[in-house]
């Protein structure tokens, strides 16, 4: 999985992941986490993704395992409270179902 082009893979990798993993878990119902990416210097450290029902971590370079990276889940987080009009905005909901359709069309290919 290739995850999202440019512009839009830069932009929710250095400071807009929160907004994108919103509206993935909206759309999935998946669990966001926090992870530590010790190494990933655009992160700064601390990332945020969903994680998806196997376990792997999806955001907006693609899919990743667990342990990839250096990841280390700090916490899951409890986005309930985060206001709408903060992700729930055309960019992130494209960018959530980009992201979804080439997981679907990547898992049509393996079966």
């Amino acid at each position: 999985m290739r995850g999202l082009a440019e512009p839009w893979r830069t932009h929710y990798l250095t400071g807009q992941c929160r907004a994108l993993a919103a509206a993935l878990q909206d759309r999935t119902g998946w669990p966001v986490v926090e992870v530590f990416a010790g190494g990933v210097d655009y992160w700064g450290g601390r990332h945020i993704l969903v994680q998806m029902p196997d376990g792997r971590l999806l955001d907006a370079a693609g899919v990743h395992a667990p342990d990839e990276r250096g990841f280390e889940i700090l916490r899951t987080l409890d986005l309930s409270g985060m206001d709408e009009r903060l992700w729930r905005r055309p960019a992130n909901m494209t960018a959530a179902g980009q992201l979804l359709a080439q997981l679907d069309k990547d898992e049509e290919a393996v079966t």
